[in-house]
């Protein structure tokens, strides 16, 4: 894939070319439509790169790119328990 002239082979390319350089919505809205006309596997190949981040930018990268962790599947079920039991 090719994007903003950034050629993308590697992981590590996604993630630091990609998804850490999307400084907006908007922006990784666009990033994902590149990136969802080369394959159709976009959504779970980005969704699990999520599960690489902590847990604000596991949520800002879900959120923003439009995507859920492939095992993991939502937020509410990658967070450890007492910690769901804390905010409810």
């Amino acid at each position: 894939m090719i994007w903003k002239g950034e050629s993308f082979l590697t992981i590590g390319d996604f993630m630091t070319k990609g998804i850490e350089c999307c400084l907006t919505a908007e922006e990784a809205r666009a990033f994902m439509a590149a990136y969802r006309a080369e394959t159709p596997h976009a959504d779970v190949n980005i969704g699990y790169l999520s599960g690489y981040y902590g847990e604000a930018d596991r949520c800002r990268i879900q959120e923003w790119f439009g995507v859920v962790h492939p095992i993991r599947s939502t937020l509410a079920e990658s967070a450890p328990a007492k910690d769901l039991k804390e905010t409810a």
